[in-house]
Parts: C-alpha cells; structure tokens; sequence
C-alpha cells in the first residue's frame, strides 16, 4: 500500500462514484479510507508533537441543538429507573448527523 495521497487533480479514481472521491485508494473493499495510515508508527511518532497533554475535543455536545437542521430530530434523554435496585437505564436518541463527529472520520457529504 502506497502512504502517497493523490493530488486533488488526480482524482476521482472511482470513475463510479462523485466527482473528487478517492474510492480504490486502498483496494476495491476497504472500508477505512485514510484511516488506514492511522497504524502504530505514525501513532508512536505523532507523539512527538505533544507538547503538554492538552486534549481538545472537536465534538458538539448532544444537545447543542435545539432545533437540528434540515427536519432532523432532536436529542432525546430518557432515564428508567429501576427501582429497587439501584441503578437507572439510559435511552438517548439522536441522529448522528445533528453535530460534529459522531458518524465517523470517513463522512464527507457531496
């Protein structure tokens, strides 16, 4: 497997699918895209970068919006309690694409 990305004029390399799209980059059924030169080497040596450990989250919260774009639903908390024991279940719904980076590294809409 080649680590080179394709220059943007290169592109698409899937002539089936939408102008631009590296599908076939990384064989007929990878599931991955570029999350494929994500392995341990560059893992280890993305660590020399850090500086102090600040992390920084680049997700929204799940009730950020009130009111979601283009009709979706909003976010939704229910708390079961299971009374008498001692513990509650969780029932959220939400639909991944309301925020940020809940539905994955690959998504890129066109």
């Amino acid at each position: 497997m080649s680590n080179s990305i394709p220059s943007f004029d290169s592109l698409p390399l899937a002539e089936r699918g939408p102008h631009g799209n590296a599908w076939g980059r990384f064989g007929a059924g990878d599931e991955l895209g570029m999350l494929n030169l994500l392995t341990s080497e560059t893992t280890k040596s993305a660590t020399a970068e850090v500086l102090d450990g600040t992390r920084i989250s680049t997700d929204l919260p799940l009730d950020k919006f009130s009111v979601p774009m283009f009709g979706r639903a909003t976010f939704h908390q229910h708390i079961n309690n299971r009374a008498p024991r001692s513990v509650n279940d969780d029932v959220l719904t939400f639909n991944t694409q309301v925020s940020s980076q809940w539905d994955g590294f690959r998504h890129y809409g066109y």
